[in-house]
């Protein structure tokens, strides 16, 4: 037995070693024969960021495990400087700011759900549960009061101290994994290794969606490069090809163009850091552009009155071209906008330099009772707007019994896919239809009512609805559009869906109105009183932007970013809209009982936009959290003038 175990044995030692060497020529034969850029392919990778750090124009980051910062960007000189690492104060972003705190609460283990509390007490609570984002996976205070949260698939939000969402950050598309401040600058690394810088001065100019202002990335193999949407970078020997690597590695692109159109430019992409006017005036001399990114038009307007004894009035206007193009124009009257056409159809004036060319404009308005502002923007060929030209006319002569008050209705209560079956949209469309209808007979000349219910709700009938609806609405009438049915939010898109009756869940966009559509068919309604009421899910949404940019004109998008007029939601962009309050839903059981006189705050007998807001706003929340247990917050965007919506 034992010759034969030792036989065996030898046997077994010999069989073995013999794989064990030849695997190991083969990989030491690969090593030395293999394709140098094989290798160098592998490890370029790039490791997600797991810590990140600002002080003044150095952002310092770490892609391991350890609590020290590896890594440092000198962005005044766009140059990798690990040396500053332990020499400068990188602060961390706070959880509390003042008497306020951002905390889980207890029972929620999928950190869904953020707790914004004052003095210990939970104010607001914002649940990502259904949302594209998930989970809050690093949040903090801005020294302003506002604060962030971010969570998967590039989301990254900011918040004021109502729990409110001013603005989204679009750029990144893995997971947000750290972020931090200091100024003006905000700085955020993602699990797929992009760091992203942002101007915070953006938030101030209520920009509902803020784009990069400079892109970085470093591999593995010691490589980074530094880049911006203008075409210019700075980089290591090798770091060039990062950009493309980041932009495989994210689904949102994070290059304006093709990467061998961009120039090598450190010093240039470090003014846009230490000085943006100088960086918008050197940069047409050294990338030598034929028109310039940053001339933007000049706007005037020729003949404005500042008293007007007549309602309708001509507005003269010149939009100058100053090298950067004039691709579209943009009139405010009372925050309402009105697309303006500088096509072939415009009057070609002579140019007044070698490098301006004007247009002249003709538009008709109408002017309202009391004092009416009226702001021009033209935009560029690159999509930046000039700076805006503002006049106010007065006129005061306004009768109610000469306007008419219309009331649209749009609801789907049963849908085509029977699990998407609603009990009450329909019968609150009716019941607000009801209530404006006694609200305004005897306070307008006379009382339309427009409705599209349940089959008849789809792209095709809507659009045919709104203008059939515009040729019997004028400027001076008020008109009311109320919404229901199932809403959805999409982050990933920053957009705002009404399912239609065909929807489905498989692809809801597709079976969907977006409340982009919905802002160009509201424009094609003249009265500049307008009220519109959102009752569904996350109809928060519906007063954000989505970057349409490629299927609208400069003008288009400005009156997307901003309505300009009266909009009322049931919710915010991450909460449900409870119904079966009294055979209604929550948000129109209160508008009703609004509009019956309880809104009626100044006691003279009708009901304004103001007074309905204030009264939705003020008792939702309360109705929601005795029957359900759940604080729905109404959303509201006022940019338009208050108006009377008739008397009760």
């Amino acid at each position: 037995m034992k010759d034969s175990y030792n036989y065996k044995n030898s046997i077994f030692v010999k069989q073995t070693k013999r794989p064990i060497t030849w695997v190991f020529c083969l990989v030491f034969f690969f090593i030395l024969f293999d394709c140098p850029a094989t290798i160098a392919k592998k490890n370029s990778g790039l490791r997600a960021i797991t810590k990140i750090g600002m002080h003044h124009k150095y952002v310092a980051f770490s892609t391991g495990k350890s609590d020290d910062f590896e890594h440092v960007f000198d962005l005044s000189k766009m140059l990798l400087d690990d040396e500053q690492a332990d020499l400068l104060y990188f602060r961390d972003i706070k959880q509390s700011w003042k008497e306020y705190s951002l905390t889980f609460p207890i029972y929620d283990n999928k950190r869904s759900k953020l707790d914004l509390r004052h003095l210990g007490t939970v104010k607001h609570t914002v649940d990502w549960g259904h949302f594209i984002g998930e989970k809050h996976n690093v949040y903090g205070f801005l020294r302003t009061g506002d604060w962030l949260s971010g969570g998967r698939n590039g989301t990254l939000s900011v918040y004021n101290t109502q729990a409110e969402k001013i603005a989204s950050f679009i750029g990144h598309s893995g997971t947000i994994t750290a972020f931090a401040y200091h100024r003006k600058w905000l700085i955020s690394g993602d699990s797929n290794g992009l760091m992203i810088l942002w101007d915070l001065n953006e938030i101030k100019n209520r920009n509902p969606r803020i784009k990069p202002y400079l892109y970085m990335v470093y591999s593995i193999t010691g490589d980074w490069v530094i880049w911006c949407e203008e075409g210019i970078y700075s980089c290591s020997k090798r770091g060039k090809d990062l950009m493309q690597i980041s932009e495989s590695k994210n689904r949102k692109s994070a290059l304006a163009k093709e990467s061998s159109d961009y120039h090598e430019k450190p010093d240039l992409l470090a003014m846009k850091i230490t000085s943006f006017n100088r960086f918008q005036r050197q940069y047409d001399i050294e990338i030598n552009n034929k028109k310039s990114i940053f001339s933007t038009p000049s706007v005037s307007f020729l003949n404005v009155p500042r008293y007007s004894p007549e309602r309708d009035i001509d507005l003269l206007m010149t939009i100058c071209d100053c090298g950067g193009g004039v691709d579209s124009a943009v009139l405010y009257l009372r925050d309402a906008s009105i697309d303006l056409d500088v096509g072939k159809r415009s009057i070609a004036v002579k140019e007044k330099s070698p490098k301006e060319t004007c247009i002249k404009l003709n538009q008709k308005i109408s002017l309202l009772e009391g004092k009416n502002d009226i702001t021009l923007i033209a935009y560029n060929d690159y999509g930046i707007k000039s700076k805006p030209e503002k006049v106010t006319v007065e006129y005061n002569r306004t009768d109610y019994k000469s306007s008419k008050l219309h009331i649209a209705t749009i609801a789907v209560s049963d849908y085509a896919n029977k699990g998407l079956k609603l009990q009450y949209p329909v019968a609150d469309a009716k019941a607000i239809q009801a209530a404006f209808n006694h609200l305004g007979y005897g306070s307008f000349k006379s009382v339309r009512n427009h409705q599209l219910y349940n089959e008849n709700v789809t792209k095709e009938q809507i659009n045919v609805f709104f203008d059939q609806i515009s040729t019997d609405v004028g400027a001076q009438d008020v008109f009311v559009l109320f919404i229901a049915g199932h809403g959805w939010y999409s982050a990933e898109l920053s957009q705002y869906y009404f399912l239609l009756y065909n929807a489905n869940t498989d692809n809801i966009v597709e079976n969907s109105l977006g409340a982009d559509e919905f802002r160009v068919l509201l424009s094609k309604i003249p009265a500049v009183r307008s009220l519109v009421l959102v009752d569904t899910c996350q109809s928060g949404g519906f007063e954000s932007a989505s970057d349409t940019s490629k299927i609208v004109t400069g003008a288009q998008m400005e009156f997307v970013n901003k309505l300009g007029r009266a909009i009322l939601m049931a919710s915010t962009k991450e909460q449900v809209a409870y119904e079966g309050y009294k055979n209604h839903g929550a948000f129109t059981y209160i508008v009703v009982d609004a509009l019956k006189g309880k809104a009626d705050y100044s006691k003279d007998g009708s009901i304004t936009v103001d007074e309905l807001s204030t009264y939705v706003n003020t008792n939702l929340a309360d109705l929601t959290e005795k029957k359900w247990g759940y604080h729905q917050d109404t959303k509201r965007s006022l940019s338009g003038y208050n108006f009377i919506l008739g008397k009760y």
